[in-house]
């Protein structure tokens, strides 16, 4: 008789929310990023640390405009269903903490996780999303986000290909990476674009 494999060796679930944005919402993420190259820079371990044989990407502070407010209150709306589908306890989110990040030819981000640890921190990262873009034609290739099990045993682990406008969401203790890019251009506007975000919740009163 066959033994099924624990849930835990499986890889960790994720809802996939295509045709996330509004067309003119979507148009303006990508306007913004096209129009502020000089906005990036290498992008940090742990935000302090320059890695690049466990990361290599661009990464951009967003500016406090009001499409990336929209932006953010488009994905706290949608925190209730996207924790219930991953099926997460219910929290009461506090904010969500954004990045805009650019791959292009060869760049990578080896698995970690997202939650923190430091002693100072005021709230946790509990669930985590990717938003992805690009433009049109697509000219980059890769970039997927491979979800490892729980486990860290097993050696299970899905692949999910990014879609223009689409919105990933997973546990923020799920171990994850991003693989290899592929963009023969090496054009900035090439780039496989995403902004990251990471649903925060208050630890509770000492």
């Amino acid at each position: 008789m066959s033994v099924q494999p624990s849930l835990l060796d499986q890889p960790a679930p994720h809802i996939l929310r295509r045709a996330f944005l509004p067309v003119a919402e979507h148009r303006a993420i990508l306007d913004w990023s096209l129009a502020h190259r000089a906005c990036f820079a290498p992008s940090l371990v742990d935000s302090a640390q320059l890695r690049a044989n466990i990361r290599s990407s661009l990464t951009a502070r967003l500016p406090e405009q009001a499409w990336v407010e929209a932006f953010r209150r488009r994905v706290l709306d949608a925190v209730p269903a996207l924790a219930s589908d991953l099926g997460m306890a219910p929290f009461a989110p506090e904010t969500v903490q954004l990045s805009l990040i650019a791959y292009n030819d060869g760049d990578f981000y080896r698995p970690h996780v997202d939650t923190e640890t430091s002693p100072a921190r005021k709230s946790d990262r509990v669930l985590s999303a990717v938003y992805y873009f690009h433009t049109e034609p697509k000219a980059y290739s890769g970039g997927e986000l491979r979800l490892h099990a729980f486990n860290p045993a097993s050696n299970r682990s899905a692949d999910i290909a990014p879609e223009q406008n689409a919105l990933l969401a997973f546990a923020s203790f799920a171990r994850h990476e991003v693989r290899p890019v592929a963009c023969p251009s090496g054009r900035f506007e090439d780039s496989r674009f995403a902004i990251n975000c990471w649903v925060r919740r208050a630890l509770p009163a000492q």
